[in-house]
């Protein structure tokens, strides 16, 4: 049985890890088996503050992780790399910004698509998100004129709503 671990991922001709040198807290790096293949790929959350990069997969030529957001101060968010900082990137979407206490946990590609689980909302339960790109282009798929995403679906009390870059937030379904 091969080795698996959320802390560890092989991809290509490089490990992605969860590193500290003791200066930036554990953050996202990468190694070619070599000492000078080993490096600091980005300080995704600057100074000593870990952003505890984990949970790794591959897609569209990309690792896709979990790690902290510095701007809104939660542990989980949604990244992608291409193994140099400039690359590394914060998703945007649902779970890209979730609220105190929410979650992203496991990560798979099936048909294509990157399907993550996660929790948007304390008060709500873990639900399954999808994300996709144009591999060719690594491009969001974009939204056609006038067309809307809403999530979750099915949804019970809250509805969430993103047309283009925008979302919508706080909207209640009354009965």
């Amino acid at each position: 049985m091969p080795y698996t671990s959320s802390w560890l991922y092989r991809s290509k001709n490089k490990v992605y890890f969860r590193g500290n040198d003791n200066a930036n807290g554990q953050e996202l790096w990468a190694s070619d088996g070599t000492t000078l293949g080993t490096k600091l790929v980005k300080d995704i959350y600057s100074g000593n503050t870990p952003s505890n990069p984990h949970t790794f997969v591959e897609y569209c030529n990309n690792v896709y992780f979990t790690a902290a957001n510095p701007v809104s101060g939660t542990s989980q968010a949604f990244y992608k790399t291409d193994g140099t900082a400039d690359g590394t990137l914060l998703i945007p979407g649902p779970v890209a910004n979730p609220n105190a206490g929410a979650a992203i946990t496991e990560k798979v590609v099936f048909q294509e698509t990157l399907f993550y689980s996660g929790q948007y909302d304390a008060n709500l339960q873990e639900e399954l998100y999808k994300y996709k790109v144009n591999c060719t282009t690594s491009a969001l798929e974009p939204l056609m004129p006038n067309e809307a995403l809403i999530f979750p679906n099915p949804g019970n009390d809250r509805l969430f709503i993103r047309s283009g870059n925008t979302r919508i937030l706080g909207i209640e379904v009354k009965k």
